[in-house]
């Protein structure tokens, strides 16, 4: 999911602030971006059940940080076009149709 160290720092940070149930103080933030650098810095960040944790873990904070979709998936990739968003959203349009089909999605990494 091309997570990038900001994103699994962000995770970390998250990750205890739902621990603590309530912001972590700058030296608890510290302490986490430190190990989430650590574990992006590692072999295990290539291990792809730990990838989509990460990646779903960031995508839910920018949905929870936003007021759209749009500005989510623009959070998400660092845009401020929304290129990554109007991809997605043409891909979910053409699975709504058929969202059975393989070819469609085939035809979509063409």
């Amino acid at each position: 999911m091309q997570t990038t160290l900001d994103c699994v720092k962000q995770v970390y940070k998250r990750r205890k602030q739902k621990e603590l149930g309530h912001m972590p103080s700058d030296k608890q933030t510290l302490e986490e971006f430190a190990v989430g650098e650590a574990m992006h810095d590692s072999p295990q960040i290539f291990d792809e059940s730990t990838n989509i944790q990460l990646g779903t873990e960031y995508m839910q904070y920018c949905i929870e940080s936003t007021d759209s979709i749009v500005d989510a998936y623009i959070k998400y990739r660092h845009l401020s076009n929304g290129i990554y968003y109007k991809k997605i959203r043409a891909c979910a349009d053409k699975l709504g149709t058929a969202p059975e089909s393989m070819q469609l999605l085939r035809d979509m990494v063409k």
